[in-house]
């Protein structure tokens, strides 16, 4: 299934859906999505992931990257709707309160 990305920006709030693989071949593209909403300097970032139907270590190192970027800006990156696998993945790995905490 090929890699989909869609970004949409209002109110000081950037959304960005993906859907498909996000694999190592799909990370330039999310790279580019996140540093686009980052020099926005838009206060919160969400990465939409309910049509996501596989990610690996290098799709979820993105994002580890990326929140921490946010992070240190003291602004808000946040995953919401995870489809089952990203799921999975996020409590195999410890980051699903990171990513999904609705501080």
């Amino acid at each position: 299934m090929e890699f989909g990305i869609e970004t949409t920006a209002a109110y000081g709030r950037t959304v960005i859906t993906l859907t498909g693989e996000l694999d190592i071949s799909a990370v330039r593209d999310l790279q580019a999505a996140l540093t686009a909403a980052a020099d926005a300097e838009h206060a919160h970032v969400d990465v939409d992931m309910s049509g996501v139907k596989f990610i690996d270590s290098a799709g979820l190192g993105c994002l580890i990257r990326a929140y921490k970027r946010f992070d240190e800006a003291d602004r808000r990156l946040r995953i919401v709707d995870p489809s089952p696998t990203v799921t999975r993945l996020l409590n195999l790995t410890g980051q699903y309160e990171r990513f999904t905490d609705q501080q």
